[in-house]
């Protein structure tokens, strides 16, 4: 795991606010919110921070989400997932021409990839939704030209060293597995989640899972929870 760099050793990246001001990244985010990568070429902000970023630059919150027509997520191709997400931005600065944006052109579009390689752990369990989230935090980033130097953790993930699962899907451990999954997955509140929680617990109580499922269970009811909590 990389190590968080405190506060005032991120570097100084700055963009342009919603009037034209430049803003620098160290001065509006947490210091839990960027880390060096481990390349130490480029830093790495939560996807909370670029949030904050995009609201200060005058990003609309609501954006436009298209998925490929042509790659189907299927085991041959690692359960792939595409997504196109146009961003629109209401910046405008004291111009002959109201609607001229600050940072240039009104919207951006950019393309996020998700698959079971390219997401080793963070996402694992909801491509779809990572490949949006990636697609997002890249639109923004390019958008107030930080990308350079910054990318989010969503995506960050990508650069992580691949490794598998230790339960895999098709094997019988992975199978036998598959109410409790469901369970998880389909959880509408985390009140709900909780509650699976509680009988996977009772489960374990009496030696149904072996110490691989109950790590795989874990790893996915973690995910599952904090992204209900995030909301995104």
């Amino acid at each position: 795991m990389v190590k968080k760099e405190k506060k005032e050793e991120i570097i100084d990246a700055t963009f342009l606010d919603a009037k034209g001001k430049v803003i620098n990244v160290k001065d509006i985010i947490s210091k839990d919110d960027c880390w060096i990568g481990p390349k130490k070429d480029r830093w790495i902000l939560t996807l909370k921070a670029v949030q904050v970023i995009a609201k200060i630059a005058g990003i609309s919150k609501t954006f436009e989400v298209e998925e490929s027509e042509h790659i189907v997520p299927d085991y041959k191709n690692e359960l792939a997932y595409i997504v196109r997400v146009k961003i629109h931005c209401r910046a405008c600065a004291s111009k002959p021409n109201p609607e001229d944006c600050v940072h240039g052109e009104r919207s951006l579009t950019a393309t996020g990839e998700a698959n079971r390689i390219n997401c080793p752990y963070r996402g694992r369990d909801y491509l779809r939704k990572m490949a949006e989230k990636r697609a997002y935090v890249i639109a923004v980033l390019e958008h107030l030209d930080l990308y350079s130097v910054i990318y989010c953790e969503e995506e960050a993930e990508s650069f992580s060293p691949k490794k598998e699962p230790k339960i895999m899907p098709g094997t019988k451990a992975f199978e036998e597995l598959i109410q409790e999954i469901n369970a998880i997955l389909e959880s509408k509140d985390t009140k709900e989640l909780l509650k699976v929680g509680r009988k996977i617990k009772a489960g374990k109580k009496i030696g149904k899972y072996s110490p691989l499922q109950l790590e795989y269970l874990r790893d996915l009811f973690n995910v599952t929870h904090a992204k209900k909590l995030n909301n995104f």
